[in-house]
């Protein structure tokens, strides 16, 4: 069942928009789908997916091609959200590593904190990712489902959820119905941006 799942998740389709229109790379691949490099191509290969050339791959390397963009001027809404964003950033994100990792069972707390990933920030949409972390007795595709209308993110871009082997004792309603989401968008230029916020907004106090 994994194995069938996971096939499904990484479709020709899924590895060559994220090989070709997103420019990743293979290791960043297989990184996000918990697999090896060497899985990756053996995929490529079933599929007929080309490979990028050298020069290709050198300018993907070396060069500045942006993937977000800071709104530059800020309406009193905009301050607002800036701020929230921010704040909530430094609540419940991960500073320690080098993607912008936001984890919350809330969905009205990751509406607010899409919103300033997409209006302040000015993310690249197609890099964004999700991840679900479940409980072993939960409906993976209902819960998937529910959070792709909350946060507007397609199908395509929720990887392999975390599930843990725990029921809910004495059919008591658990705590998490939905369980919980992380939003990832892997840019250390933007995490290292937040953190300037983080500090500013800190030492202001």
């Amino acid at each position: 069942m994994n194995n069938e799942k996971q096939k499904r998740e990484l479709s020709a389709g899924v590895l060559e928009q994220l090989y070709w229109k997103n420019q990743y790379s293979l290791s960043q691949i297989a990184k996000e789908y918990g697999i090896n490099t060497a899985s990756v191509l053996k995929r490529m290969k079933k599929h007929g997916i080309k490979r990028r050339s050298l020069s290709e791959s050198g300018y993907l390397f070396h060069g500045d091609k942006p993937v977000f963009k800071i709104k530059k001027t800020l309406n009193c809404s905009d301050e607002k959200l800036l701020v929230a964003g921010t704040m909530l950033y430094w609540a419940e994100g991960t500073l320690k590593r080098d993607t912008v990792d936001f984890a919350n069972s809330n969905p009205e707390i990751i509406k607010v904190f899409l919103k300033f990933l997409r209006e302040i920030c000015g993310i690249n949409e197609s890099r964004l990712r999700a991840y679900l972390y479940i409980f072993s007795d939960q409906d993976v595709h209902k819960i998937r489902k529910y959070w792709e209308e909350v946060t507007k993110i397609p199908e395509w871009q929720f990887i392999k959820p975390f599930i843990r082997e725990t029921k809910s004792s004495n059919g008591r309603k658990r705590r998490m119905e939905y369980g919980l989401v992380k939003i990832r968008y892997s840019d250390k230029k933007l995490l290292s941006t937040i953190r300037q916020w983080i500090e500013k907004y800190t030492e202001s106090l």
